[in-house]
């Protein structure tokens, strides 16, 4: 089931610098390669906590340590949005509804998408980066504002 765009959007980051699966560094309960959650509420937005539980303090005060992620990075086809918009300068540029959506793993990992453009009746291909999260009410008041 696609997450929201408000749990896309929750920053998380990577643990980094140590063996795969292994603590970050001694004493350290969390283990490189874990993706931690940005946390809100009595923690004042300053943890970040792993899937079992355990809280890092302001984690990208050590860069060596943590990296911030993309919203996109270490999802499932299954958490990906239907819909996706383009912003530039602040303004929707565009709403798109995604057709299928395509892992690649090379260098690096990114996530790449398909659409339809308007009436034209082959399916586009596009990295996902400058691409947000967006959701039905997004596309579809797209849709009308760009309406001829």
């Amino acid at each position: 089931m696609p997450l929201i765009k408000e749990q896309l959007m929750i920053p998380r980051v990577l643990c980094i610098g140590g063996k795969e699966g292994e603590p970050n560094y001694p004493g350290s309960m969390v283990k490189t390669g874990e993706i931690l959650t940005h946390c809100t509420g009595i923690t004042n937005g300053r943890y970040y906590e792993s899937k079992d539980g355990h809280l890092i303090h302001l984690p990208l005060n050590f860069p060596n340590c943590f990296k911030p992620l993309p919203w996109w990075y270490g999802r499932t086809v299954d958490e990906m949005p239907l819909y996706l918009k383009f912003i530039d300068d602040g303004k929707t540029e565009f709403v798109l509804k995604v057709e299928k959506y395509l892992f690649h793993k090379d260098t690096t990992e990114y996530w790449a998408f398909e659409y339809l453009w308007e009436n034209e009746p082959d399916v586009k291909r596009m990295a996902l980066s400058g691409w947000k999260p967006a959701d039905l009410t997004d596309y579809m008041e797209y849709q009308k504002q760009n309406d001829p």
